[in-house]
Formats: C-alpha cells, structure tokens, sequence
C-alpha cells in the first residue's frame, strides 16, 4: 500500500497521524471507496417480484490496518498510537490513493485493537472509523465571482506613455454555468451583497428558483447556505415569495456537468455582488 497510498487522521484538537511513514506502513483500507447504498422494499400484493419503497446511501464504514516498523522504538510508538486513537475526538481522515487527495469528515472511532505480543513480531494495529457522511469531500473549496473578462483588444487604443494599456476588464454579469465535477452532488454557499437599492431577488439554480421578496440597502448581506432550507439576510432567516410557503433551499444543488447560475432583481439588478463557494462531493476516491 505504502507505494499508492497514503493517510493522515486529523484530530478535533489539531492533533496528526501519518498511517504511512517511516514509523509505521499502511497494510490495508477498506470503505473508502463506493458507499453502501440501502435499498428498501415491499413484496407486491399481487404477482412477482418486489416495490422498491426507498433508497439511500449509508453512512461511510472504513477500516485502517497499520505496522509499526522499529522494533527498538515500539515502546513509544505503541504508546503514542494509543494515546492519540481517542473514542471521545472526532477525526478528519486525509486519503491519497494515486494522487488523488479526498477526505472523510467528521469521523469517530468505532473499534480499535493493538494486540499484545513479541515486540520483534510486529503487531497491527487495527481501526474502524464511522463518518456520519455517505461522501468524501474535496481537499479544498471552490469559488466562483459573478464576473466576467471583457476584451479591450477589439477596439483601436490610443497608447499614451507611462499609462498601462488595459487588453481586458471585469464585467459584472447576472449568470453563470458552473462545471462541476463531483460524483456527488455539492451544496453552494451563495452570498449576495447589495452595493445599493435593489427589490425582490431571484436565485436560480439550474430548473430550481426562488424570489426573496425584500428590499435591500447598500450593504446589505444575503448568504444562502444550501445545507439548510432558509435563506439569511443580515443573520436573519427570511422567507421566499410572499404568495407561496418558504422554500427549501436544499434543493439547489450541483450536478456533475454545467450547471446554469442566475442571480437577478425586479428593480437593481446591478448593485448585485454574487459569490458561490463549495466543496466538491464524491462516492469514493
């Protein structure tokens, strides 16, 4: 394994261990690939076969099996192992399997043994990770500006000297299409900030759209954290069109490919700054 791979826990308390280094040799890795998908179902009431009532993705089991490599340093090894493999943290797992790099979240320790023995005959140790993710994320997030590179170099310029000559500029624009890449869908923070008056702002993301009927001042913040149903506006939850029930925000997610992104106004549309970050979200590594 050590040769393909590699792995680091990080601790709540910031805490590290490398599972493969000059210490110690990573031996096995179970559960960091494809989630265990649940599939629930009911026998028909007439003729074969079944009704699929439901289907989910379970919650990501992962094995780590790992050899301590110095016998002359086993004592301390065996004793910083067990110090740091604490049922009572939560624990971040750093996968890279061939150079691809995700991360299991938010993990804790299920089993752990460390057998005892001859020193001089190595023993594994042993540990089962549960993260309450069906997903393993994205190292690092992504952002995107609703700005747009606008060519300068189509139109004739007059070169006066010590001025820079400009060959583009940024141009504020209402939409975007997002290519993401993620095996699984990912949920965007979109933040919104008013530069100046603007009434009724409309997020749309791919076929799902939702108008928050307000009226915004300069300065005013709206941020739309897709992991929850609500939208905030200055810290505080507001709801949607004032005709309809509060929408679910759940519902705006990235789907692997382009996904069109449009942020508009009924009046002010461009005192509108938009900014959408996310992690990418995937079935294994």
């Amino acid at each position: 394994m050590k040769h393909i791979a590699s792995l680091k826990a990080t601790r709540s308390d910031g805490k590290e261990f490398e599972y493969q280094s000059d210490d110690w040799e990573l031996r096995a890795l179970e559960g960091f690939d494809f989630p265990e998908i649940e599939i629930s179902k009911q026998a028909r009431g007439v003729g074969d076969g079944d009704i699929i009532t439901g289907e989910r993705r379970v919650s990501r089991d992962m094995k780590i099996v790992v050899r301590p490599l110095n016998a002359n340093n086993y004592n301390l090894q065996r004793l910083q192992a067990i110090a740091f493999h604490n049922s009572r943290m939560t624990y971040d797992l750093h996968i890279n399997y061939l150079g691809v790099e995700r991360i299991a979240k938010n993990c804790k320790i299920t089993a752990s043994n460390f057998p005892l023995g001859n020193v001089y005959r190595m023993r594994d140790l042993t540990v089962r990770f549960l993260s309450p993710y069906a997903d393993l994320f994205a190292v690092d997030s992504e952002q995107t500006n609703f700005v747009q590179k606008q060519a300068l170099w189509v139109w004739p310029h007059a070169f006066a000297p010590g001025t820079p000559l400009n060959f583009a500029t940024d141009e504020l624009t209402a939409e975007k299409v997002i290519n993401y890449i993620g095996s699984s869908p990912a949920r965007p923070v979109v933040e919104i900030t008013s530069t100046g008056y603007a009434k009724n702002v409309t997020i749309r993301v791919n076929s799902n759209m939702a108008t928050l009927n307000l009226e915004l001042k300069a300065g005013d913040r709206i941020v739309i954290d897709t992991s929850k149903s609500y939208a905030l506006v200055n810290d505080k939850i507001v709801s949607t069109d004032s005709n309809s029930s509060p929408y679910d925000f759940r519902k705006f997610l990235l789907n692997f490919g382009d996904n069109f992104v449009k942020v508009d106004a009924a009046t002010g549309s461009n005192v509108l700054r938009t900014n959408i970050t996310y992690v990418g979200r995937y079935d294994g590594v």
